[in-house]
C-alpha cells in the first residue's frame, strides 16, 4: 500500500496540473489515444527520446492534447471543442488530428504521422477526432521535412444532435477504484446497449451489461475483481449513441 500512496496522490494531482496547459483545456469532450508497449516510436531511425512532448493539433494549429514521452504503455487525452465558449479551444467532429512531437529542449516541433491498429470496434483507424473515440496507435514516425507552424485560430460552427446531447455516461465514481466502481447511462430513447471494460491492448475483459436499456437514467456497476491494476475504459454502444469514459485500477 506504501508503494501506491505515491501514484494515488499522482493521479489526484495530474488533472489539476495538466488543466493549467493550454494545450489540455479540459472541455468536458475527449477522446483518448492509447500507446501500447509494443508500439514502434522512431524519429530519424532512432526511438523518441524519453521525457519529449507530444500534442495533438486542430487544423487551425490549436493545441488540445499533450503528452509527455515515456517508456512503456501510456495515453494521451485529446479534447473536443467547447460549444459553450466563444473560443475555439479543442477538436470539432471529423477534424484531422495533426501530431507534433517537440525533443527535450527543442523550440521546434516535428510533424509526426501515426498507424493504428486495426482492432474493430470500438477502436477507431483514421486520425480525426471523434467524441469518446479510442485509437490504439500501432507507429509512430516523423514526416521528412515538415515543421511545425501555429496558424491563427478560429471558431467554426459545431452542431450536435439531441441524441448526442442527451444520451451518455456519467463520470465512474470512485475512480481510482480498487475493486468496483459505479456509473450511470442516459438514454433519450430505449435500446439495447452493450457496456464492456476493455484493457490497454484493447481487449474486452468485463462485460457489464447486453441487453436493452429503458429511456432516462440506469446505474451500472463494474467489477473488476482478477483484474491487474492499470489503465481501463468504459465503453458504452447503442443503436444511436456511443460513449467511452477511462477509469484506472488500483490494487
Amino acid at each position: 500500500m506504501k508503494t501506491l500512496l505515491p501514484l494515488l496522490i499522482f493521479l489526484l494531482w495530474l488533472p489539476l496540473n495538466v488543466a493549467a496547459d493550454p494545450c489540455s483545456t479540459r472541455t468536458g469532450d475527449n477522446a483518448t489515444v492509447i500507446f501500447p508497449d509494443s508500439v514502434q516510436a522512431l524519429t530519424d531511425g532512432m526511438p523518441i527520446a524519453d521525457g519529449s512532448r507530444l500534442t495533438a493539433h486542430t487544423e487551425t494549429g490549436r493545441c488540445a492534447g499533450l503528452m509527455e514521452w515515456h517508456e512503456g504503455a501510456q495515453a494521451m487525452t485529446v479534447w473536443g471543442d467547447d460549444v459553450m465558449s466563444t473560443e475555439r479551444d479543442g477538436f470539432r467532429a471529423r477534424e484531422p488530428i495533426q501530431f507534433v512531437l517537440t525533443a527535450p529542449g527543442a523550440k521546434e516541433g516535428r510533424v509526426l504521422s501515426l498507424t493504428f491498429a486495426d482492432r474493430g470496434a470500438p477502436f477507431l483507424t483514421e486520425a480525426t477526432y471523434r467524441s469518446n473515440g479510442i485509437y490504439q496507435v500501432a507507429s509512430v514516425k516523423v514526416v521528412q521535412g515538415e515543421r511545425f507552424e501555429t496558424r491563427a485560430f478560429d471558431r467554426p460552427s459545431v452542431s450536435h444532435s439531441a441524441d448526442e446531447e442527451t444520451a451518455g455516461l456519467s463520470p465512474a465514481a470512485p475512480s481510482p477504484f480498487n475493486t468496483q466502481t459505479s456509473f450511470s447511462l442516459t438514454l433519450a430513447s430505449g435500446q439495447h446497449v452493450h457496456i464492456a471494460l476493455y484493457d490497454m491492448l484493447g481487449r474486452e475483459v468485463v462485460i457489464v451489461h447486453d441487453a436493452p436499456v429503458a429511456p432516462g437514467r440506469s446505474r451500472f456497476h463494474v467489477n473488476a475483481g482478477g483484474l491487474a491494476s492499470g489503465t481501463y475504459f468504459i465503453v458504452a454502444r447503442g443503436q444511436d449513441f456511443r460513449d467511452t469514459q477511462r477509469v484506472t485500477l488500483l490494487r
